[in-house]
């Protein structure tokens, strides 16, 4: 099974409850169980479980988190408090991009959302790159 979960503290729960107060409009198409690592037990916060770790320093901190996943857990999407969604996620998508990770053995798969300004629309054939001069 896949799960999201979301490395944080009790330092920055100010920073997630920005960004993820939205999470059951945000996440209601994806069907993943969802967590979020704090320092101190909460109550369910926007649809997350509340995972939590006496450590201070982040990876010994994320490194508990992991360790309190249920055990049918086998697979993470790990972000940080930080992230922010502008629209709902396709769990679809999702979920078949996560399987192809898995199918492929790839360590990760950065996801790199479109440009929607100007550049971007109309850069049909620029290359890659800008030379100066």
């Amino acid at each position: 099974m896949i799960a999201v979960l979301v490395a944080s503290s009790d330092d920055r729960k100010d920073i997630f409850d920005i960004c993820f107060a939205h999470s059951e409009r945000i996440w209601k198409n994806c069907d993943w169980p969802r967590y979020v690592g704090l320092t101190e037990p909460w109550p369910p916060h926007y649809g997350f479980r509340v995972l939590t770790s006496s450590q201070r320093e982040w990876r010994l901190a994320v490194a508990d988190y992991v360790d309190a996943l249920p055990e049918d857990i086998r697979y993470i999407l790990l972000m940080v408090e930080d992230t922010l969604f502008i629209e709902p996620v396709d769990g679809k998508k999702l979920t078949e991009s996560a399987w192809w990770i898995v199918r492929a053995k790839a360590c990760y798969l950065r996801l790199v959302p479109i440009t929607r300004n100007w550049f971007g629309k109309n850069a049909q054939g620029v290359p890659l790159f800008l030379r100066n001069g």
